[in-house]
């Protein structure tokens, strides 16, 4: 016996607001998983969220550091990891090392750190490791988004407004 799809009087604009409802929840929670990676930093940095919107056929929402200001610069430097830099001229940089950092790569958690404690001088200087907390956050919450848009879906199917399963 072979399972037919009928496709029945879809409410799209009910479907997609229910679709809508969910990424917006989801927008909240990667929200609050940046606001917890970086609550223990001096500088506030604020989060934004837009859309939801269509690309392609895909429907998204954007979440991440508002614009215009030095925070959100600080924000993408730790967020997306910076360059070695090595010394310019016949004098090796000079500045405050000893930290321990309030991240970690690939960790949502923000401690509390440990603040420079002397005065060291280095040719060339590490950059600053990529801690990904947007991907991170996102990977966290797929489960949990893939499981109600599964039951948004499967509640349309149920109530007749997308369409029926039919063994004939």
């Amino acid at each position: 016996m072979e399972m037919v799809w009928e496709v029945g009087d879809l409410n799209e604009k009910a479907f997609l607001s229910a679709i809508d409802k969910a990424l917006g929840e989801a927008s909240k929670m990667v929200r609050g998983d940046l606001r917890a990676a970086t609550h223990t930093w001096k500088h506030e940095i604020k989060f934004q969220w837009q859309g939801p919107r269509w690309r392609g056929y895909d429907r998204e929402i954007i979440v991440g550091p508002a614009p215009g200001n030095e925070n959100t610069k600080i924000f993408l430097w730790v967020e997306l990891g910076t360059k070695t830099h090595s010394a310019k001229g016949s004098k090796p940089m000079r500045f405050r090392g000893g930290y321990t950092t309030k991240t970690n790569p690939y960790s949502i958690y923000s401690g509390p750190g440990k603040p420079p404690d002397k005065w060291v001088r280095k040719w060339e200087v590490k950059g600053i490791k990529a801690r990904r907390f947007t991907h991170i956050s996102a990977a966290n919450i797929q489960p949990w988004f893939n499981t109600k848009i599964f039951l948004v879906t499967n509640q349309f199917a149920q109530s007749g407004r997308a369409g029926r399963v039919s063994p004939f």
